[in-house]
């Protein structure tokens, strides 16, 4: 490992992260990675894993500003990392 990645690329990865939840989120139309390159990944990704396909946006669809990403991503990490506890704010504000 290297500042916490695999020495092996994402694609060929994958299947490492389980049993831990996995999710993928896919652009329609993306400009940097091809759709079938995605599908391949998927794949090979074992189980637990989502796969979450949006059209209206581009492979940076995070800077965007997509509600429907968010949303997915939001409720995705509640349902797999729930919060513990209250929270709270900041001491100094």
């Amino acid at each position: 490992r290297r500042e916490g990645r695999c020495e092996c690329p994402d694609d060929t990865c994958i299947g490492d992260i389980s049993p831990r939840h996995g999710l993928q989120l896919l652009s329609a139309i993306d400009s940097v990675t091809p759709t079938r390159q995605s599908i391949d990944m998927f794949e090979r990704a074992k189980k637990p894993t989502e796969r979450h396909l949006f059209s209206g946006t581009e492979h940076f669809m995070f800077a965007e500003g997509n509600a429907r990403v968010h949303e997915t991503v939001a409720a995705w990490l509640a349902t797999f990392f729930p919060a513990r506890g209250k929270a709270s704010a900041p001491s100094n504000l």
